[in-house]
């Protein structure tokens, strides 16, 4: 299954772990659209404010604030500033297996690789972990990934959270539907492969066997974003990528990723990226200079 990333997970199959300071500033490619990886993932914030959308769950992270994704679910980070910076540690719970009849892989590895107990979605400073967990992301924040230390660092960090978090996980209930998140992947899918040519809501829907109608409903409440505006950030986002590596006209950029109108392309270009598609050519020129 492909995985749509927010950036390279920088791990190996001996260490899955990858801590990450991703920031976004007004005119370059946004930090993360809508995606998924099998990966954990934690998220605090450091500068600015941007809005999650987890699965069916939509909440502000700001300054200070704490946010954990699960592994597999559909999500997307939409920075709600021109600028902000947050930490991202991805992990794989394979990095913390210990053996079967150990205590803390059947009460918390085991219960959480089954997808029967989780992680609280938000912590703030108010709650009791939250020192802790703060602490577990300063200490990876500042070991180097060069250290010696470093594996062992992270390794004692993300048991440093469990024990933290192990009073606050929450169980998931049998009866949560579980297809509605695999129904938006297929869709993505789709749009990522196909998003060069024109597509139909109907198209997209038959994909996945569904009433165009309930489609959307469905995949705006796992992403926080219709079908279509989805399609566009695609589309945009693609040609963005153009723009900055290619020499490339912006009329040619837009053709290639599916808009048939310069002027369409242009102002939803200038919605999602702060910028028109030339002044974003120019800035990325800037940035590798």
């Amino acid at each position: 299954m492909k995985s749509w990333r927010e950036y390279p997970f920088q791990a190996t199959a001996d260490f899955p772990f990858s801590f990450a300071r991703r920031t976004r500033k007004k005119g370059l490619i946004p930090a993360s659209g809508v995606h998924w990886h099998p990966e954990l993932e934690i998220l605090y914030m450091q500068t600015g404010r941007v809005e999650i959308h987890s699965s069916k769950h939509t909440f502000p992270l700001l300054p200070g604030q704490i946010a954990f994704i699960p592994a597999g679910e559909v999500h997307a980070v939409y920075g709600l500033d021109d600028a902000g910076a947050y930490d991202v540690m991805l992990f794989s719970l394979d990095l913390l297996t210990m053996p079967e009849s150990h205590f803390f892989q059947q009460e918390l590895i085991l219960p959480m690789q089954s997808e029967q107990l989780r992680f609280p979605r938000l912590l703030t400073c108010e709650d009791d972990a939250y020192p802790s967990v703060r602490l577990a992301f300063e200490q990876v924040r500042n070991c180097p990934r060069e250290s010696s230390l470093y594996k062992l660092t992270a390794f004692t960090s993300l048991i440093q959270i469990f024990c933290a978090l192990s009073p606050r996980l929450e169980r998931v209930s049998d009866d949560a539907p579980p297809k509605g998140n695999e129904t938006v992947k297929a869709c993505l899918r789709f749009m990522d492969t196909h998003y060069a040519r024109r597509l139909t809501l109907r198209e997209i829907a038959d994909q996945v066997h569904l009433h165009p109608n309930y489609l959307c409903s469905l995949f705006k409440d796992y992403t926080g974003h219709t079908v279509f505006q989805h399609l566009i950030r695609i589309r945009v986002e693609k040609a963005a990528q153009l723009l900055s590596t290619q020499d490339i006209t912006v009329t040619a950029a837009a053709a290639a990723c599916g808009f048939d109108n310069t002027g369409f392309f242009t102002r939803k270009f200038r919605a999602i990226m702060g910028v028109t598609p030339k002044q974003f050519s120019i800035l990325q020129q800037k940035e590798r200079t």
